[in-house]
């Protein structure tokens, strides 16, 4: 590993809970998160906004809550995972894709 690899992991590592410097040197579950459709909103991950795509590296088993907040003029559409929640939680013992649908009401 190298030591940019290295450093931009233990960065990532403190920003979101779950996602520690004693997680294990050997690979990591990754959460990719995407956002989708026609409106506005944010996702947030343990309670951190996320804006756009983002991927994030977790410790293995650890549960991450994924919450949904479609913008002023947006409504949540759901996950694409077939859930329908606004705030849903996660157990990384995998890699994970998920992305959650925004709609335009206007």
């Amino acid at each position: 590993m190298s030591s940019f690899s290295f450093v931009f992991s233990l960065i990532l590592a403190f920003l979101f809970s779950g996602c520690t410097m004693d997680a294990p040197l050997e690979p990591r579950p990754t959460l990719y998160l995407a956002t989708n459709g026609d409106g506005d909103g944010i996702v947030l991950v343990d309670g951190k906004e996320v804006k756009g795509n983002e991927s994030f590296l977790c410790q293995p088993g650890v549960e991450v809550i994924l919450e949904a907040r479609p913008g002023e003029d947006s409504v949540f559409a759901g996950w694409n995972i077939d859930e329908e929640k606004e705030k849903i939680s996660v157990i990384m013992d995998q890699n994970h894709y998920i992305s959650a649908e925004f709609n335009s009401n206007l």
